[in-house]
């Protein structure tokens, strides 16, 4: 038998598994909720309030206002910001 380390994805997949399970004993999750949280994009999940299990989907289109106002992806935020400043040097030069 031969022993070696888990690769990246197999690690993935037990810790996907290890939280669906800790989900579903620890809160109560059922089968349905947990694809709230499973593979999903980001704006949808999980509240807790209680002893009742809520899911919820509060996805904001993207370029909207509020999108950008709320987004809390870092990667996004930066290329907002180097865009903004990007704008305002074409606008000094003009």
């Amino acid at each position: 038998m031969e022993i070696r380390p888990l690769t990246g994805a197999e690690q993935k997949y037990a810790y996907e598994q290890s939280m669906q399970i800790r989900m579903q004993t620890g809160i109560g999750v059922s089968e349905a909720q947990l694809r709230f949280v499973t593979n999903t994009s980001s704006g949808m999940g999980l509240m807790k309030c209680g002893n009742v299990v809520i899911p919820f989907d509060n996805t904001i289109e993207k370029g909207t206002d509020l999108y950008n106002l709320y987004n809390t992806n870092i990667h996004e935020k930066i290329a907002m910001q180097k865009k903004s400043r990007d704008r305002a040097d074409v606008q000094e030069r003009e």
